[in-house]
């Protein structure tokens, strides 16, 4: 047991202040990590798969080779966030904030982008495939 929660549960910590701390390389799979506070934080080669990340702010956060692949991160910003080589796959990043940020190498195939901010960010090699640009009407 880990903070009363069996280990293949995911970790709740949503609105939470976790900025600037070290979670490289943590298992964060399905985690709800809504509105939580995460600048600054190294997130670096961490599973992030199917998490809750919507409205959290991860401007400056150091996300390289990190798997978020199926993530939720609607409305989040990611300003300045260092992605290089993530996995994000799948990934809903409707009305997300991703100006200045580095995804150099990141895979985005099958991501939603409607109403994403972009400007000044990188994205020298990244693999971009079949990425749903359009509003679609669903939430």
């Amino acid at each position: 047991m880990w903070g009363g929660l069996a280990k293949s549960d995911p970790p709740v910590l949503a609105e939470r202040n976790l900025a600037g701390i070290d979670l490289g390389g943590a298992n964060m799979a399905r985690a709800d990590l809504r509105r939580a506070q995460l600048q600054r934080t190294n997130l670096t080669g961490s599973l992030l798969a199917d998490a809750d990340l919507r409205e959290a702010d991860l401007r400056n956060a150091y996300l390289v080779c990190a798997r978020l692949r199926g993530a939720d991160l609607r409305g989040a910003r990611l300003e300045g966030a260092d992605l290089e080589g993530a996995d994000i796959r799948e990934v809903d990043l409707r009305g997300a904030a991703l100006d200045g940020a580095s995804l150099e190498g990141a895979v985005l195939t099958g991501a939603r982008m409607w109403q994403v901010q972009v400007d000044r960010s990188a994205l020298s090699a990244a693999q971009i495939g079949s990425m749903r640009l359009e509003a679609s009407g669903e939430e």
